[in-house]
């Protein structure tokens, strides 16, 4: 795999801020994940069935399934096992850095 191609399969996942800017799978159950702020791949395909009816039941479920089980493998979403169940979330930091630096103690040429 070169550089780019690492770049591509590892890029940060992108919520877009409305529906209507949705225009991937991705986008789509990326968006309907940050409306319930975590939940499951069936929670998500019920969200994004409530959202746009359009699309069949086993289409949004398999996709939401498949997408947010390989972005958590990729280290992209965080989830965890709850009641024999993956609930996903989209934070990858929950708490914000406290601390600070300082800049007398970083190694020659870093700064």
């Amino acid at each position: 795999m070169n550089d780019q191609d690492f770049k591509d399969e590892f890029k940060p996942v992108h919520v877009p801020a409305h529906f209507a800017d949705c225009h991937t799978w991705d986008d789509k159950i990326f968006y309907a994940l940050a409306q319930l702020g975590q939940a499951t791949a069936l929670e998500v395909a019920d969200k994004l069935i409530e959202i746009d009816s359009e699309q069949t039941r086993s289409e949004v479920e398999n996709c939401s399934e498949s997408i947010l089980k390989d972005h958590f493998k990729k280290g992209l979403i965080k989830g965890h096992l709850s009641d024999n169940h993956f609930v996903y979330n989209l934070s990858k930091i929950e708490k914000s850095n406290k601390g600070n630096v300082n800049p007398g103690l970083l190694t020659e040429g870093l700064d």
